[in-house]
């Protein structure tokens, strides 16, 4: 869809006609300066409207409730197809069919297997990368990923260093410094690490947990954030076991779902209630109305130092405001007392059939885009083991079998803020813009959600974002003052099939369709200068293709 509209509006239909008539060559020269200042906003509108008017066809959702948490195309894919009413793409990778016969058209996707591979591992893979995993294959680069700690990232940190000065201050030190100071240092440590970093997968990792077990930052202090996301990125290839007592143990969560005005004498249920539909073995795991209740009774007590001591916010455990008392939770007895209870109650979640294939299954739409095949699901049941060996069930769901067989997922916007100036080269000079010039006005600032649920991953909820999308294209390749511009010198020299091959290379792993090859060569015909350079690469990143990974 995108595709037809930019090429309608980049190209008057004399386009391929004779050129040496004064009168078209400044036609053209009008509609193409026009496309890129205005007439592509336009149709990026369009699309927008399309994808809203598309999406009132889907069943409304009740003022206030979470959107549907899929696999990025707005409709439940399983084997490749793409429920009713959900959006539907033409012109590049996805095309489908809507009302009672909607598909994912399988023949137009990214094809080959290694690149795939680090679409789904990497916020905007380099040609770096690709000459790496070429050089060392699939398996070893995948293994070297999920070990981060073996990869030599010290620019990057320095960068973060730079950046976000306070971000390995212990907790104390952090409480006594300004609040909007600590707020900065984690927004920068996030946007740094994600487009600098050659962790890619850990950063990857770190944004689905961070989305799995939620806080936002306008209830949770600034301080008690940022160690949270330390605390969260220690253990992104570790074990579920340690995730979940690492959340449950921490006041960004006590703090955020209310437990530390959870008493024996006054029960609060949002941390119960979260634990079980969120974190653990999902909305349809097997738990009751009671069965709340039962596992908030078992963390009472849980909750923060108070305010005006030093490590204020900082987790602890009170003994006095535990109720006592066996629990009986999904016909399962805890009988232990005090803070045992509650860590008893998160020891047999961790490993709960439920959770195993509620996670399992959430970590596959996440990186493939659909559901879990029944015989993915068991592979993922084998290798979770007795604490939920992350790195083992990556294996079976980054497995060539199954990356090969995934399908195309659309971007959500921090992806391609992320991946757009990482695949560019950019050197980011201003943060704060980019945090609140464009991911706050995309809705997708870190830590800036409204319910628990983390950031949708649909793409019904992310689709009606078009224009901003183009106006940070434009943006990352204007003078804009955020970032030292790419350096398009070596383009000048170049003939127009070179210039779109070095823009596929670079934003598209030499795989962009040839339909988009075309319309991105017919802007390039008879065009000069850096400013003609950056406004087709603009184009191709405007173009349909660049929004799915």
């Amino acid at each position: 869809m995108l595709s037809r509209l930019v090429e309608d509006v980049l190209n008057p239909s004399d386009l391929d006609g004779p050129e040496n008539s004064q009168d078209q060559s400044n036609s053209r020269k009008i509609s193409r300066r026009g496309a890129l200042a205005g007439g592509l906003v336009a149709a990026m509108s369009a699309v927008a409207g399309a994808a809203n008017a598309q999406s009132r066809m889907t069943p409304q959702r009740a003022p206030g409730s979470r959107p549907p948490n899929n696999n990025g195309f707005g409709g439940g894919v399983s084997g490749g197809g793409v429920s009713s009413g959900s959006a539907v793409y033409s012109g590049g990778l996805v095309s489908g069919g809507s009302g009672n016969n909607p598909a994912v058209n399988t023949q137009r996707t990214w094809q080959d297997a290694d690149l795939k591979l680090l679409r789904r591992i990497n916020y905007g893979p380099t040609p770096a990368d690709v000459a790496e995993l070429k050089a060392i294959g699939y398996t070893a680069y995948l293994e070297k990923q999920m070990n981060p700690a073996s990869i030599e990232d010290t620019a990057c940190e320095a960068r973060v260093q730079q950046f976000s000065p306070y971000l390995y201050d212990t907790f104390v030190t952090l409480n006594q410094q300004p609040w909007w100071s600590i707020t900065g240092n984690w927004n920068d440590a996030v946007i740094v690490r994600s487009i600098y970093s050659k962790r890619q997968l850990q950063q990857r990792m770190l944004e689905f947990w961070m989305d799995h077990f939620y806080v936002d930052s306008v209830k949770v202090p600034g301080p008690v954030i940022l160690d949270y996301y330390r605390s969260i990125s220690q253990e992104c290839f570790g074990t579920f076991r340690e995730l979940l007592k690492r959340s449950a143990n921490h006041g960004a969560m006590m703090i955020y779902l209310d437990n530390l005005f959870s008493t024996a004498t006054l029960i609060n249920v949002n941390y119960a209630r979260e634990i079980l539909e969120l974190h653990t073995v999902g909305v349809n795991g097997g738990y009751t109305e009671a069965d709340i209740y039962q596992v908030a009774d078992a963390f009472t007590g849980w909750s923060v130092v108070e305010d005006g001591n030093p490590n204020e916010n900082e987790f602890v455990f009170k003994p006095s405001l535990h109720m006592p008392g066996t629990r009986t939770i999904m016909q399962k007895s805890f009988p232990q007392s005090g803070k045992a209870q509650g860590d008893a109650v998160l020891d047999w979640l961790a490993t709960h059939p439920s959770t195993i294939k509620y996670i399992g299954n959430k970590l596959t739409r996440f990186f493939l885009g659909k559901d879990a095949s029944p015989a993915l699901m068991s592979k993922i049941q084998s290798a979770w083991g007795a604490n939920g060996d992350i790195k083992a069930v990556l294996r079976e769901i980054l497995s060539r079998t199954e990356i090969i067989n995934s399908v195309p997922k659309f971007k959500r916007p921090n992806h391609l803020v992320y991946g757009s100036i990482r695949q560019l080269g950019l050197n980011l000079t201003y943060i704060s813009g980019i945090y609140s010039g464009h991911l706050v006005k995309m809705n997708m600032a870190p830590f800036k959600w409204f319910q628990p649920d983390g950031y949708p991953d649909a793409f019904e909820y992310w689709a009606g974002g078009m224009v901003r999308r183009i106006r940070f294209v434009q943006e990352i390749n204007s003078n804009s003052g955020l970032i030292q511009l790419m350096d398009v010198s070596a383009m000048l020299s170049m003939d127009d099939a070179a210039r779109v091959t070095e823009i596929n290379s670079r934003l598209f792993l030499g795989e962009l369709p040839v339909t988009d090859q075309v319309w991105i060569r017919r802007y390039l015909k008879g065009k000069s200068g850096h400013e003609a350079m950056r406004s087709a690469i603009s184009l191709a990143m405007a173009g349909s293709s660049y929004q799915w990974y």
